[in-house]
């Protein structure tokens, strides 16, 4: 049962509402009003923003900043140098070191790694039931990424890796939807997906390109792949193609690597094959024709 305890944080008293078996450092800032459950570890020069809740069995390294209002729930960790922006409400996250989250994210059974940096308003969903904390055990795994402000994910997936010289980047407003898949998606290493893109059950492969407002239902985006603004894409793109602004590749038309589709293209199936019929980049004078 909370107790209000009166602790020592950097040279000041403060009174708090802390759970049984809490340890909280003593060089920790702690703001006004927070309240605190049991078992949660708090570091060294860790700061906690004014009228936060920090939830059963959470833990939050040192040197870690939380902003105003942040409610963390039970079993969540906040590492090493990580920040949380203000009025953020985080349900089963793992926040590894040296990661970032701004203002008003809502994430649920979330992983962060590789020092990510998320923008504004940030939604991941993994639960069915926020509030009642019913965990569908679809983990969004989120590594080594630079994500936009108002960017939404649904469902299991595994986003970026552990490149140090380039990121995997996801711009403003992009959704990337899985929540109705057995399977997670993949987005690979370095890839760079514009702002506002709508992705559904897709994979991306390294260091592919997509530009902004594409959309991509269940497509996989092969290696160096190039999707341009506004494209819509239902199929493979094989590894180098390149898919021009607007085009539209329909299901079962698979383009094949290096080939070159024209802005505005529709690209159909040929009855009756797997193959579409567009002209590949080797011949590149007689696209238009």
């Amino acid at each position: 049962m909370s107790t209000i305890r009166r602790i020592g944080t950097k040279g000041r008293i403060v009174s708090l509402e802390v759970g049984e078996s809490t340890r909280i450092s003593s060089t920790a800032l702690i703001g006004a009003g927070v309240k605190i459950g049991k078992n949660v570890k708090i570091g060294r020069n860790a700061e906690i923003g004014n009228y936060s809740v920090i939830g059963d069995d959470s833990v939050i390294g040192a040197n870690a900043r939380l902003g105003m209002r942040v409610k963390l729930r039970n079993g969540t960790t906040i590492g090493r140098n990580a920040v949380v922006g203000d009025y953020s409400l985080l349900v089963h996250c793992t926040i590894s070191e040296n990661c970032s989250i701004g203002e008003r994210a809502r994430c649920a059974g979330m992983i962060l790694e590789g020092g990510t940096h998320v923008g504004t308003n940030f939604q991941v969903s993994s639960f069915s039931d926020w509030f009642a904390g019913y965990y569908e055990a679809k983990t969004t795994v989120i590594k080594a990424a630079i994500i936009g402000d108002n960017v939404s994910m649904f469902g299991q997936m595994n986003v970026g890796g552990y490149g140090s010289a380039r990121r995997t980047v996801i711009g403003d407003e992009t959704t990337i939807d899985n929540e109705y898949s057995s399977h997670p998606i993949t987005i690979a290493d370095y890839v760079d997906i514009g702002k506002r893109c709508l992705i559904n059950r897709s994979n991306i492969d390294l260091s592919a390109s997509i530009g902004d407002d594409v959309r991509l239902d269940g497509a996989t985006i092969g290696w160096y792949a190039c999707v341009g603004n506004g494209a819509h894409v239902q199929s493979t793109v094989g590894r180098g193609a390149h898919v021009g602004a607007e085009a539209i590749i329909r299901p079962n038309a698979n383009i094949l690597e290096d080939w070159f589709i024209p802005d505005g293209a529709i690209v159909n199936p040929i009855p009756g094959s797997v193959t579409p019929f567009v002209i590949p980049r080797v011949n590149p004078a007689i696209i238009g024709e």
